[in-house]
């Protein structure tokens, strides 16, 4: 007849006592954009839907949809776009080579300055990724400060995710940059 565990001698006492330690990849990205013009005309061009999408597509983006909402001191704009990966084989599982991306983005004036939060959610990804904005003026000009955090608590791949989505962001960063600039030059 088999014995309950309390008859086998010791393990009455022992506990079953199992600690899982969810290790965390993150990674920072801080930024610093300057523009020749004032913040009223960044601005613009950071809420217009057709440079929105323009900046998307510039980014390498496809089948980009903007909506823009909001008026005075607060504007929400939504961006539903594909985006295309140079997947490792070790990352398929979570992504393909195009990835549906939906961001989030919220802005409030502060005075002369407009604050702004961004979450972006890459779909079938365990991949956490926020930003938050300052756009401010700056002698003759202005200047955007831009943070965006980059998490995923998937054992062993999560850094290598990280790590991807982090080239990614830093290329559409750029991109949208030159895009603005570009944008604001033939402006005037």
């Amino acid at each position: 007849m088999p014995r309950s565990h309390a008859q086998i001698p010791g393990i009455a006492k022992a506990r079953s006592i199992c600690n899982v330690r969810v290790m965390s990849s993150q990674m920072e990205i801080h930024e610093t954009h300057r523009y020749d013009h004032g913040v009223d005309r960044v601005f613009a061009q950071f809420v217009d839907p057709a440079t929105v999408k323009a900046k998307q597509e510039a980014a390498g983006s496809r089948h980009v949809e903007v909506q823009v909402s909001g008026e005075g001191d607060e504007r929400l704009v939504l961006v539903t776009r594909e985006v295309p990966a140079d997947v490792p084989a070790v990352l398929k599982t979570f992504l393909g080579a195009w990835n549906r991306v939906d961001i989030e983005e919220h802005w409030k004036k502060d005075g002369e300055s407009w604050r702004g939060k961004q979450s972006i959610h890459v779909a079938k990804a365990p991949l956490k990724i926020s930003c938050v904005f300052h756009l401010r003026p700056e002698g003759g000009g202005s200047v955007v400060e831009v943070k965006v955090t980059l998490r995923s608590h998937v054992p062993l791949v999560g850094k290598k995710l990280v790590a991807l989505a982090a080239q990614s962001t830093r290329h559409a960063i750029a991109e949208e940059y030159r895009h603005v600039t570009s944008t604001l030059a033939t402006l005037g």
